[in-house]
């Protein structure tokens, strides 16, 4: 009898048709399961274009021994569950636009946008493995305690 390898899921604040942190997301998994782990992605809202690529997030689909990959880029509701994970994690940071860009326009993206970037210094010795998707965001890590 074969034994399944480990589950690594992924956890983002939304899945968006065409957005680059979903298509990520999509791409990894899509390597996790050819590779043979289990692999789901879990996220808090989910555009209907693709739905069937990803669940609703619940932290009873989460067993404590799965592996997880975080994306960060803007606050997640759900961080407290990340960050007390027992099993192994891994951050990918895709940056965060700085809130003056939205402040004029929108307020409620701007706070989501500040807070996001407020607890990633709350992140810097939670995970295992961290990870900027370029230099930038790279150097925005170390300057964040990673």
């Amino acid at each position: 009898m074969i034994k399944q390898k480990q589950a690594i899921h992924q956890l983002l604040p939304s899945l968006a048709y065409g957005d680059a942190i979903s298509n990520q997301a999509r791409m990894i998994r899509n390597i996790l399961i050819l590779e043979g782990y289990e692999s789901k992605i879990f996220a808090l809202s989910i555009d209907p274009k693709v739905a069937h690529e990803c669940e609703y997030f619940s932290a009873k689909q989460i067993h404590p021994d799965d592996s997880l990959i975080y994306h960060h880029s803007v606050n997640f509701d759900h961080i407290e569950f990340v960050i007390a994970h027992p099993g192994k994690k891994a951050l990918i940071y895709h940056n965060i636009t700085p809130k003056d860009f939205f402040e004029p326009y929108n307020k409620k993206v701007a706070t989501i946008l500040q807070e996001g970037r407020k607890r990633l210094k709350d992140l810097a010795e939670v995970f295992d493995h961290n990870y900027g998707v370029s230099q930038f965001n790279c150097d925005e890590l170390v300057l964040n305690g990673f």
